[in-house]
């Protein structure tokens, strides 16, 4: 069942982030997570109301949930961000670090050790993850500590492509929400921590919302783009909910891992309809990065 939960996930992120996009570059980051968490609320809700009280009984249990709610507002802010200014079929990859960083959480806090083949994926991972955020390849002649002085002092330097710092910074803190959302999801129930969280940032991001620019453009945008928000708010709260079921009966470093498999589906769609143009070492990127991640999954003893 946990296999099954994460494919549904990995088919639900890869078609919900391309949807973002679009959202993101319509109406902004802020107004589409606003809409994401705020219909994921209403719809969670005759699920979970009867639980609603076991939050409050247990101060442990709130404070997890309110902590992987402020870890997905950050998450979520440069990662709709980053998709709204880069390439997807570059960004998406890139996403595939918070395998690693959820890795690393499992392994120091409740000790889910990796073996030594998750961790030569883990290698590979992150050496697609680099190529593929190159938009050349550097010369070669100039030597290592030109190299590193350059990229240092130049923080607009070409030889990234835009959006890629936000996205590292993203899949880092992405791999503590899947922790401690996978965390939340056992402690709890998947659906309460789903629909708990949805709630905290639907409320923060209404009242950021409200103070920059007034509740009337919340109307408008949906008047003007109700098929395209409807379409991104099935396929990301699925996915988020397929995930928390996925974690429940997987370690969630390899839960994390199967379902990165999203990144396929998101970078075609990229590569299809945005027309986007990569280099053959992005490509080679692209696929080392996506088979080093679904790698930890099959190499894992678990499955």
């Amino acid at each position: 069942m946990g296999l099954l939960f994460a494919i549904i996930a990995m088919f639900c992120w890869g078609t919900g982030d391309f949807l973002i996009q679009k959202d993101a570059r319509r109406f902004g980051v802020w107004m589409t997570m606003f809409f994401i968490t705020a219909f994921g609320t209403v719809i969670l809700l005759p699920f979970v109301w009867q639980e609603i009280p076991t939050v409050f009984e247990n101060s442990g249990d709130l404070w997890l949930l309110i902590a992987t709610a402020v870890a997905i507002l950050a998450a979520g802010l440069m990662e709709f961000q980053a998709l709204k200014v880069g390439k997807i079929s570059v960004i998406e990859p890139i996403f595939t670090l918070e395998v690693f960083s959820t890795l690393l959480l499992a392994f120091f806090i409740i000790q889910e050790k990796p073996s030594w083949p998750e961790f030569i994926a883990i290698i590979f991972l992150v050496s697609g993850v680099a190529l593929v955020s190159l938009k050349k390849i550097p010369g070669q002649k100039k030597n290592w500590r030109e190299k590193i002085s350059n990229f240092l002092l130049r923080p607009r330097h070409k030889l990234l492509e835009i959006g890629v710092i936000l996205a590292i910074f993203a899949a880092v803190i992405m791999g503590a929400v899947n922790f401690l959302f996978g965390l939340a999801a056992r402690q709890t129930t998947p659906l309460l921590t789903m629909w708990f969280t949805n709630l905290c940032l639907s409320f923060i991001c209404y009242v950021y919302i409200l103070s920059q620019i007034g509740h009337k453009e919340i109307a408008t945008d949906w008047k003007n783009q109700k098929r395209l928000i409807l379409a991104t708010v099935f396929f990301d709260n699925l996915a988020w909910i397929a995930y928390a079921f996925s974690a429940t009966h997987l370690p969630i470093a390899i839960a994390t891992a199967f379902s990165e498999g999203y990144i396929v589906l998101a970078a075609i769609l990229g590569l299809i309809f945005n027309r986007e143009k990569l280099q053959h070492h992005q490509f080679f990127g692209i696929i080392l990065a996506i088979i080093a991640a679904i790698a930890l999954a099959l190499v894992s003893p678990e499955i």
